[in-house]
């Protein structure tokens, strides 16, 4: 599958220091003839880093399917995100509350925080999910503060 990476908001995370370190595409799951897969764009700075994802479902889902599985995605990604916390140095891994969010494309997401500390700093972290076009978008980050700003930007 060719999946088209998803949009982010390039000159705002130049101006805030970010720059890419990675672009990749993978099979997160497969549950008989059904995969989904993902294409994760990855920008860092010394003290933060930021993702955003576009994940598809082959065969492609009918209309409205991306909302049967919102929950689902949703406890993936934060599953995953907390593994890639730790493989970051997290420690004192605490779930700091989940909420709702507005993006700019007008959906809604589900974010859920966290709190941590990695390399002897405390940082603020976040995941994001929601459906876009009958697929489903990730992001999030972690630093001193939550990019929030740049998860509501991402398409």
């Amino acid at each position: 599958m060719d999946l088209p990476a998803p949009g982010v908001p390039e000159a705002e995370l130049s101006s805030a220091g970010y720059e890419q370190s990675g672009d990749d595409t993978d099979t997160l799951a497969e549950l008989g003839p059904a995969r989904a897969v993902g294409r994760t764009l990855v920008y860092e700075r010394a003290d933060a880093f930021f993702f955003a994802s576009r994940v598809a479902i082959e065969p492609r889902l009918p209309p409205g399917g991306a909302a049967m599985l919102g929950s689902t995605v949703f406890a993936a990604a934060a599953r995953s995100f907390r593994e890639e916390l730790r493989e970051r140095g997290a420690s004192d891994l605490d779930e700091a509350g989940t909420e709702r969010l507005r993006v700019r494309t007008g959906e809604r997401a589900r974010m859920r925080r966290y709190n941590a500390e990695i390399e002897g700093e405390r940082v603020r972290a976040a995941v994001c999910t929601w459906p876009r076009d009958n697929e489903f978008r990730v992001a999030g980050g972690a630093g001193s503060d939550i990019p929030v700003e740049l998860v509501r930007d991402v398409t």
